[in-house]
């Protein structure tokens, strides 16, 4: 009886090489049209061993290029069983290398790169029927066929003829240019090849404009910024004229409350008083009951937005209830909105947590730690988008969020680094500079203007080189250069005030 032919199990792990700031960032930077979900990287995991393009072809225990990569899959797929073994598949890997055609020189960012090694290894070397998925071999054409990619791309093709020691900083050994076996891999690391993918070793943008500005660790100051120095305090929505007509709407659909039980809470409100903590559970379980069932919505938000100004600290849970309810229809994309289809309700939900801020001035009780969630930020960097929220109303509100958040940030100890810029901060600085020049709101153009600048210039007067070094590598000074010539802008307003400012920012970048 003949046997059995032995087989073995392949898998393909997916990373992805941007650690999820490609998701995030990629449609301010390419364009909804060109936006990718990650950056992929592919290994082969066949025989105990991941085998994969980088620098030549390399293998590693799985485990141990996790660890030494501080990389992790996003996914493992298996694409079948192979009858080829692991002599067979490593004299193919060895051929590869020795014809040239996966050797450290043959690095084709299009048609060349390590998914298309992980692909034809499957599909050739190991006689599988399926391979890396289509997408994932579409992202470098995906990327360059942006308005961002034809900018960047001979810089990346660049990479490919230099020296960049320790691209793929791993213990793996690069197959042998000889017929014979791969040798044991050794632990020591070996140099990297002099050219190394570089879709192998892409920072996340936090760690690029960190490194970036390495060589400016001198602290700069920089004056003649008059109109971004006035920018030091949160924008707050305080008005209470509207709280008596707010509390009738309430009242008057409210089984459990009455007007004359809530007329106390009005003239604390009124009167710019902080409410008691009775006060503030009273009026927050009608607020919540409307926000709930939809029932005199935008009311309840208008009203909420002044309950957050004047709660006392700790906050009862129907205060916080109240502002979980809001950052979550802010941010769940999966519902459209549902609650807050209406513009004047999202535009008051975005007031309503900007005011809630802990550095709005609000007490610290009640600012829910999901106020300054990176889900939040990024759900109103969404909704500053023209294409997004057409009505300049809901732009105005979120762009007041970014800048109450990007105040606190900017001032906190945390941030008193002036060469380090962290993924928030990137995302929110690239957000707002991004279309500014084409903005028809002058507010929100202002306040997206004024977003950078105090990224750019913390309100100690220093100069975040690290920012500096991202908005010049990215040609944002440009759009700047345009909003500060703009000549059709009135002498006054906010209009006015956006052209000064963009001069200002352009002084800062050419300090």
């Amino acid at each position: 009886m003949a046997q059995a032919q032995e087989t073995y199990e392949v898998q393909l792990a997916i990373y992805d090489l941007s650690r999820g700031m490609a998701r995030n960032l990629s449609n301010q930077f390419l364009g909804p049209q060109f936006a990718i979900d990650a950056i992929p990287h592919t290994g082969i995991v066949v025989f105990g061993l991941e085998y994969f393009f980088g620098g030549g072809i390399q293998s590693e225990e799985p485990a141990l290029f996790r660890r030494s990569t501080g990389m992790v899959p996003i996914e493992t797929r298996t694409l079948g069983r192979t009858t080829v073994n692991k002599l067979q598949f490593e004299r193919w890997c060895q051929t590869m290398m020795e014809t040239g055609q996966y050797n450290a020189a043959a690095y084709d960012l299009l048609s060349r790169n390590c998914n298309n090694f992980s692909n034809e290894a499957a599909l050739t070397a190991l006689g599988l029927p399926v391979g890396v998925p289509e997408w994932i071999l579409d992202v470098p054409r995906r990327f360059l066929s942006s308005p961002m990619g034809q900018m960047v791309r001979p810089m990346l093709e660049n990479m490919q003829l230099s020296n960049v020691a320790g691209a793929m900083p791993v213990t793996a050994a690069p197959f042998a240019g000889s017929a014979a076996p791969v040798r044991p891999r050794s632990s020591t690391p070996l140099a990297t090849p002099a050219a190394s993918n570089p879709w192998a070793n892409i920072p996340s943008p936090s760690a690029l404009v960190t490194a970036t500005a390495a060589t400016e660790a001198k602290v700069v100051k920089v004056k003649g910024t008059p109109i971004l120095d006035t920018f030091t305090k949160p924008l707050l929505s305080n008005d209470a004229k509207t709280v008596g007509m707010c509390m009738k709407k309430l009242a008057a659909t409210s089984a459990n409350e009455t007007e004359e039980s809530l007329a106390l809470v009005t003239k604390v409100l009124s009167s710019g008083s902080t409410l008691s903590e009775d006060q503030t559970d009273q009026v927050c379980r009608v607020i919540l009951s409307c926000l709930e069932s939809g029932s005199n919505l935008v009311f309840g938000l208008m009203l909420l937005r002044i309950v957050v100004l004047h709660s006392p600290a700790p906050a009862p849970a129907a205060a916080k209830s109240c502002l979980t309810w809001c950052c979550q229809q802010l941010t769940d994309s999966t519902t459209a909105s549902t609650s807050l289809q209406s513009p004047a309700a999202r535009t008051m939900a975005w007031v309503v947590v900007s005011n809630a801020h802990s550095s709005c001035g609000a007490p610290s009780g009640f600012a829910a730690s999901s106020t300054t969630d990176d889900s939040l930020v990024e759900a109103a960097i969404a909704d500053i988008s023209l294409e997004a929220q057409p009505l300049p109303q809901v732009r105005q509100a979120a762009s007041t969020l970014l800048y109450n958040t990007v105040l606190f940030m900017s001032t906190s100890a945390a941030s008193e680094s002036a060469n380090e810029l962290s993924d928030g901060l990137v995302s929110m600085l690239c957000a707002c500079l991004e279309g500014v020049a084409t903005e028809p709101d002058p507010t929100v153009k202002l306040r997206r203007l004024v977003v950078a600048g105090r990224i750019l210039k913390s309100p100690t007067g220093c100069i975040n080189g690290a920012a500096k070094c991202l908005v010049t590598d990215l040609g944002f000074q440009e759009a700047l250069d345009q909003v500060a010539g703009d000549s059709t802008q009135p002498a006054a307003g906010d209009a006015s005030q956006c052209q000064k400012l963009a001069r200002e920012l352009v002084i800062i970048l050419n300090e």
